[in-house]
């Protein structure tokens, strides 16, 4: 299968944004356009884009389900050996750094750390040694679970699961059925997620306006990028009314289908196709450990350069480290998988 590089390309635009967004965040600049926009924050927006990235891709892949238990199982190795590695990492630099080796509490609390979902109890309050990753991880690994059943529902009762969901998004979005917030529940995840599925099924199609049964987003593909250009900066300068998420999840929709259309046009810039490919090839060991990285190092850099005029300084001196960091994690995670593989071979 040709790899799409739009695809890459807004995985990349949607790593930069989180990264971007918890900069200013920790850095206190809540007021920058870093941070936000009329209508929310931007790291809302870029986990909106890789919820839809996730269903479309997944749906791309995995059309069908032939096998559930090879599936689980690239699943689970798509995402914990390197979540192993990026924790290892910042375990020891914490516990090492004064916090000593059993900082969140009795030791059996690790249990969920293992299974991925230390952040996510955060907002229930439960102490944990979560130190890498975000909610974001226990989200895509109970979707990546209900995937099968999500695939037979998309093939038999597709309609009909779309307006469910629908009507379940609009629900939460009135009577918030979750202590967690809205940007970080199961329902939004699950709702971007099959919208992502959408996509990636209504993209797979013949793009000829002649074939029947072809979507009408396909059939007036050209004018994608104007009217999502359009809505997309409808939402970032114009304060809305009602629920933010709403125009938090449209805005990263409006930016995906916008960026899935244009890219072609952006990666022919000298340098652009160069860093949007190490950026979308790295963007998981960097969604990893980011968050660490900013939170642990932000002070202590800062505190040797403390003006506001060293701000873009800062920025990228964390940029590069975060960089360093995560391609040292993904080399560790394919020489692990390379080692292994060769003595199963054996």
């Amino acid at each position: 299968m040709k790899r799409n590089t739009s695809l890459d390309f807004i995985r990349a635009f949607a790593t930069f944004l989180i990264v971007t967004f918890h900069f200013a965040y920790f850095g206190n600049q809540t007021d920058s356009i870093l941070f936000g926009y009329a209508n929310g924050g931007w790291g809302s927006v870029g986990t909106t884009l890789f919820f839809l990235l996730s269903g479309y891709v997944l749906y791309v892949k995995y059309p069908v389900i032939s096998n559930i238990t090879t599936f689980y199982k690239k699943r689970f190795l798509a995402i914990f050996p390197m979540f192993y590695i990026a924790f290892g990492f910042a375990y020891l630099l914490h516990s090492l750094n004064g916090y000593g080796f059993t900082y969140g509490g009795s030791p059996l609390r690790f249990v969920f750390t293992l299974l991925g979902i230390d952040s996510y109890l955060g907002f229930y309050s439960i102490n944990s040694y979560h130190l890498v990753a975000e909610w974001f991880t226990a989200i895509i690994i109970i979707l990546y679970l209900l995937y099968p059943l999500l695939c037979k529902l998309f093939a038999k009762k597709r309609t009909l699961t779309t307006a469910a969901i629908l009507l379940l998004y609009l629900l939460n979005l009135q009577f918030d059925f979750f202590i967690v917030p809205d940007d970080a529940n199961l329902i939004t995840g699950l709702f971007c997620f099959w919208i992502g599925m959408l996509l990636g099924r209504t993209f797979s199609q013949n793009v000829s306006t002649k074939e029947e049964n072809v979507s009408c987003l396909i059939r007036f593909r050209k004018w994608i990028p104007v009217f999502s250009l359009a809505l997309a900066l409808l939402i970032i300068f114009v304060k809305l009314p009602w629920q933010s998420l709403l125009w938090k999840n449209l805005l990263g929709i409006s930016l995906f289908l916008m960026l899935h259309e244009t890219a072609g046009f952006f990666l022919r810039i000298p340098g652009i196709s160069f860093c949007s490919n190490k950026l979308s090839k790295y963007s998981y060991a960097i969604y990893l450990i980011h968050h660490f990285i900013i939170n642990d190092f932000y002070p202590l850099i800062k505190s040797y350069m403390p003006t506001r005029h060293t701000t873009l300084f800062l920025y990228f001196a964390l940029i590069y480290l975060i960089c360093i960091c995560a391609y040292s994690i993904y080399q560790i995670n394919a020489a692990l998988f390379a080692t292994l593989s060769h003595r199963n071979k054996i």
